[in-house]
């Protein structure tokens, strides 16, 4: 692994791309020299025994005051991979900006343009590690060396997938199959080709080639790549629902993994396994192997095996009545999936812009050609009738700019107001119009699907004290930081609305009155965990919450709504802060 430190979601497919850089090539120098030979000697340590290279590379910078630029430019590459399995980053990436605008070996340039489309993901520049993949992509053509094509291909491929685009990144894979100089540059095209497989859902043709890929793997002993291979196949078994066949996949395999050094994997394999046997019955067998996975990974982290662990973990508690360690372990798994989806949300927006601005750029030096060329043409053409064709044609396309931009004036006009008719103007969810609208469709669709509707009403406790107290500004500051704590739990059919005031209501459809209760208990939580002192003042914030169901108050959007005030009224009656679920009694009406 090229860098030993890191977290990241993308835990496996990273590990791929940087045993890409170690694996892959050596470059050819122009001369030999003692010095290049010694450099050639640090690139084969570093695929070999990376304690010896990190120790043994400085002992080369007292030679460079006679090398070649060459050789500099190599020393200062293999000097950021130094720096980056060091867990330095940033000085990785300042070592590599150098080399990428002043060496004029292509093959050195494009080397270092791979490694810091890794530096910069793991970094979580995005926006940089895109700008370098597009270039990255463009330079693949311009006669470099076979192994260097390599390199980039798998670099490429591997960042597409992380943003599922798994078209694109299957042309970069057959360029590395055709390429490919050696068996171990297979393995690797085998191992990206299994994800994309997987992340096409295309079952039977990823358990088709998992044999051979493992075997190919194994015989050139890449144990890493073949792990990762049959943990995507295990994976595999488990999204299918062939639990069965995960637990026999599992004990044929589970040695395998364990002797290995990778215990993030292991653990993943582990959380899998533990979700098969919880499906057939075998709790007991569950739990051992989840308590075994959690003490190979650090509890904090949010890569994919804690989502793992803390998803099979709730659901075992769920199936066990353990309501308050499933509640515990579920609010675990939620903050690490709304960490994942914000970080691929800000992968795919960074990805966006990078291609936008390469466009732009690409449409702007198009321009320029053409500009070049109308130039040419009015010194060529001097008569007055090509003057004023010229000059139609110009006042034409002006007339066409005007008329889109006011075209796009009014589109961009209406959709703001739109937006600004239905959406609360401080906390950006749907105002009382816009709630009842929609909610009224969802209990429509709802009521003749049969599903269950839960209702959520809630009020911050004491609301007009802070407001009195502190001013408006933190007031307005209060209602923002609620409405983003709520969100983060919830899914993308429920409606949220801000009633009025501090009141708001939250309806979801297919949810019956426990999950309605749980959602009410961690919103609840998670409005009192709210960091005031963020506001610049410090004071206690609450809030009670009224839960009912269709199954108690019907499909009726009005009688909902009452009686989730009802058990909200009597939230407020027992203390506040907490939730109370509609029983049918009506509750005495309390202040705020």
């Amino acid at each position: 692994m090229l860098f030993a430190s890191f977290s990241s979601d993308m835990m496996s497919r990273l590990c791929g791309a940087l045993l890409c850089f170690i694996s892959f090539c050596t470059c050819a120098q122009p001369s030999i020299t003692p010095l290049s030979t010694e450099l050639e000697r640090m690139e084969k340590l570093r695929s070999s025994s990376v304690a010896d290279f990190i120790h043994q590379l400085p002992l080369l910078e007292s030679e460079l005051f006679h090398a070649s630029p060459y050789e500099r430019d190599y020393y200062r590459l293999l000097q950021a991979y130094r720096l980056g399995l060091s867990g330095q980053l940033l000085d990785a990436y300042q070592h590599l900006e150098p080399l990428l605008a002043s060496t004029t070996d292509p093959n050195l340039r494009t080397r270092a343009m791979a490694l810091a489309v890794n530096v910069l993901v793991l970094s979580k520049n995005y926006r940089d590690a895109f700008h370098y993949l597009n270039e990255l992509s463009l330079t693949l053509h311009q006669g470099l060396d076979g192994r260097t094509v390599e390199q980039a291909s798998a670099v490429i491929a591997l960042t597409l997938l992380q943003l599922s685009k798994y078209d694109e990144a299957q042309y970069y894979i057959q360029l590395l199959q055709q390429t490919a100089s050696s068996d171990q540059a297979l393995c690797h095209a085998n191992y990206l080709q299994i994800e994309v497989l997987f992340g096409e859902q295309r079952w039977q043709e990823l358990e088709a080639k998992v044999g051979d890929a493992v075997a190919l793997c194994v015989l050139h002993q890449e144990h890493l790549y073949s792990l990762l291979i049959l943990n995507k196949y295990h994976e595999m078994l488990i999204e299918d629902a062939r639990f069965v066949e995960a637990i026999e996949f599992y004990n044929a395999k589970k040695n395998d993994f364990k002797a290995s050094q990778y215990p993030i994997i292991v653990a993943q394999t582990m959380a899998l396994a533990a979700e098969a046997y919880m499906a057939q019955g075998e709790l007991g067998l569950a739990h051992s192997l989840l308590s075994s996975a959690r003490d190979k990974v650090d509890g904090n982290d949010t890569h994919q095996a804690s989502r793992a662990i803390f998803k099979a973990s709730y659901l075992l508690a769920e199936a066990e009545g353990d309501y308050q360690q499933a509640l515990a372990d579920f609010k675990e798994f939620s903050y690490r999936q709304s960490d994942f989806h914000s970080d691929i949300a800000a992968r795919e927006q960074a990805f966006q812009l990078a291609k936008v601005e390469i466009s732009a750029k690409l449409q702007q030096i198009e321009l320029l050609s053409k500009d070049n060329q109308l130039l040419h043409l009015q010194q060529q053409v001097l008569s007055k009738e090509a003057q004023n064709a010229r000059l139609l044609l110009g006042l034409f396309l002006l007339l066409l700019l005007v008329l889109g931009f006011l075209a796009y004036q009014g589109l961009m006009g209406r959709h703001r107001f739109k937006f600004m008719a239905e959406n609360d103007e401080l906390t950006g969810i749907s105002n009382r119009y816009h709630f009842n609208k929609l909610a009224e469709k969802s209990l429509l669709h709802c009521k003749k699907q049969g599903m269950t509707v839960g209702v959520i009403l809630f009020d911050l406790d004491h609301f007009k004290q802070i407001n009195d107290k502190f001013g408006h500004a933190t007031g307005d500051w209060v209602l923002q930081q609620v409405v983003q704590s709520c969100r983060n739990f919830m899914r993308l059919d429920d409606v949220f609305g801000r009633l009025g005031g501090e009141e708001f209501a939250i309806l979801l459809p297919g949810c019956h009155a426990d999950k309605a209760l749980m959602l009410a208990e961690i919103c609840r939580d998670s409005i009192e965990d709210i960091d005031t002192k963020r506001s610049g003042h410090e004071f206690l914030l609450t809030a009670s919450f009224g839960v009912t169901s269709s199954d108690t108050s019907g499909y009726e959007l009005k009688q909902l709504l009452s009686d989730a005030d009802q058990a909200m009224y009597r939230a407020k009656q027992g203390g506040r802060n907490q939730v109370h679920f509609f029983t049918g009694t009506p509750a005495a009406k309390s202040q705020p």
